[in-house]
């Protein structure tokens, strides 16, 4: 960043937030690179390469593919046409507090 503040890891913007779960997780994934990576959109597999990150447990395939899909059909994220995503501005992983793109 250009201020001079490190970026935090995705493990410690999760943990910020207490997620936990599988489906919070992705949603805070995604919103770690909306918001401090400064990306417009997302793949899937962008999101759940960083959810994997934070753990040694294998993340199957399907799992990832129902919290994905609930999260969309909840408007915690939406689906663009060029099969990207966008996190909703109502996620509660908005990093207001954090300086986020310099």
């Amino acid at each position: 960043t250009d201020s001079g503040q490190r970026l935090i890891s995705f493990a410690e913007f999760a943990a910020d937030y207490a997620a936990t779960s599988l489906e919070d997780l992705i949603e805070a994934a995604a919103a770690y690179i909306t918001f401090l990576l400064g990306e417009d959109d997302f793949s899937r597999p962008q999101v759940m390469k960083l959810v994997q990150s934070l753990t040694q447990t294998e993340i199957s395939r399907e799992d990832g593919l129902r919290c994905f899909g609930r999260l969309l059909r909840q408007n915690r994220i939406i689906k663009l046409d060029n099969g990207r995503f966008q996190v909703t501005d109502g996620t509660r992983f908005r990093p207001d507090d954090m300086t986020a793109r310099g």
